[in-house]
């Protein structure tokens, strides 16, 4: 595996809107084409105990919790672990700077 296809994505307001209770437009989807494109998918959440485990869950009822590699830890085949935040290639949160492109721009420029 590749560290250049190694994916962090925040679950809050990128996978899931807790606003409305379901799944961002286009999560579903994007995870299991990114899946498939070979990124290695790592959930990066500020969650803990019973809050992560809710989002496993939700995960699980949607199907594509089974598509991430870790939660919260860079991926066991990067060699760099001396920092506390998960070594990715990309970042896909809500909280960037201009926010959440939406999942059909990922896509484009992750082609």
């Amino acid at each position: 595996m590749q560290r250049d296809k190694v994916l962090a994505i925040d679950f809050d307001g990128t996978i899931y809107d807790k606003k409305t209770k379901s799944m961002v437009d286009g999560a579903e989807n994007a995870i299991r084409e990114l899946h498939r494109r070979g990124y290695v998918l790592v959930l990066w959440t500020c969650r803990t105990g019973n809050a992560l485990a809710n989002a496993k869950n939700i995960m699980k009822r949607y199907g594509v919790m089974d598509f991430f590699y870790c939660i919260n830890e860079t991926p066991d085949f990067v060699k760099y672990k001396t920092s506390c935040k998960v070594c990715a290639k990309w970042y896909i949160d809500d909280r960037s700077i201009g926010g959440f492109v939406g999942w059909k721009k990922v896509l484009e420029i992750l082609q």
